[in-house]
């Protein structure tokens, strides 16, 4: 059993599941790592949240709760 949590990514309002969830943030630790000396980088982060959430809204059809697969297909769209 997971726990399931609300949250907003990007503008998107998501249900994401915990495994996503702790996915999800070590995803984007790892962008705010890569981009943590560059110039605009709260915008670069800003604009991929944006993005991710807008892929993750679009694959989930009928379902309502993001799942980790639906993270990890994400991130591969994105890359690392």
């Amino acid at each position: 059993m997971n726990k399931i949590l609300n949250i907003n990514l990007g503008g998107y309002a998501i249900t994401i599941d915990d495994d996503a969830y702790e996915y999800l943030q070590a995803y984007l630790e790892s962008i705010r790592r890569r981009f943590s000396e560059s110039e605009g980088r709260d915008e670069i982060v800003s604009d991929i949240e944006t993005r991710l959430g807008e892929i993750i809204s679009q694959s989930m059809g009928n379902r309502t709760i993001v799942m980790l697969p639906d993270v990890q297909d994400a991130a591969t769209v994105m890359g690392k």
